[in-house]
C-alpha cells in the first residue's frame, strides 16, 4: 500500500463520518419537528376544546340570565343572549382558522425540512459514491504501479 493510498483512506474515512453525522443531525432535526408540530397540535386542540366548553357555559350562563331578564319585567329583549351567543361562535370561529392555520404553516415547515434532509441524504451519498470509485481508481492505480514494479525486478 503507498502512502497516498493510506492518506487518501484516512481522508475517506473522515469524510464519511462528517457526511454520516450530517445526514444524522438533519434526520435528528426532522423528528424534533415533527414532535413540535404533534406537541402544538395538541396544545391547539386543547385551546380548542376549553374555547368551545367556555362558549358552551358563556351562552348557558348568558341563556339563562336573559331567562332572568325577559322574565324579571316587560321590556326585556331576548336579543342580548343571542348576541353574546354569536359573539362567543364568532370568536370560536376565528380561534379556530387561527388553529388550523398554525397547523398548516407548521406541517409545511416540517415537510420543507423533511424534503431538505432527504435532498442532503442524497448528496451525501451521491458525495460518498464518487469518493468510493476515487478510492477505487486510487487503489486501481496503485495495485497497477506495484504489479509494474514487480515485473521490472529481477527475480
Amino acid at each position: 500500500m503507498s502512502h497516498r493510498s493510506g492518506r487518501s483512506s484516512i481522508f475517506h474515512a473522515s469524510k464519511v463520518s462528517r457526511l454520516t453525522s450530517a445526514s444524522q443531525h438533519s434526520i435528528i432535526d426532522v423528528n424534533e419537528l415533527v414532535r413540535n408540530v404533534l406537541r402544538q397540535t395538541a396544545e391547539i386542540e386543547e385551546r380548542h376544546k376549553q374555547s368551545e366548553r367556555s362558549g358552551c357555559n358563556a351562552v348557558g350562563g348568558e341563556a339563562s340570565s336573559g331567562r332572568a331578564r325577559a322574565t324579571s319585567g316587560p321590556g326585556a329583549s331576548g336579543a342580548r343572549p343571542n348576541r353574546g351567543r354569536n359573539k362567543a361562535e364568532r370568536e370560536r370561529q376565528q380561534a379556530e382558522r387561527e388553529a388550523d392555520q398554525q397547523r398548516i404553516d407548521t406541517a409545511t415547515e416540517a415537510e420543507r425540512q423533511r424534503l431538505q434532509a432527504i435532498a442532503a441524504t442524497g448528496r451525501d451519498r451521491l458525495q460518498l459514491e464518487t469518493m468510493h470509485a476515487e478510492a477505487a481508481a486510487i487503489a486501481e492505480r496503485d495495485r497497477t504501479v506495484i504489479e509494474q514494479r514487480r515485473v521490472r525486478l529481477p527475480s
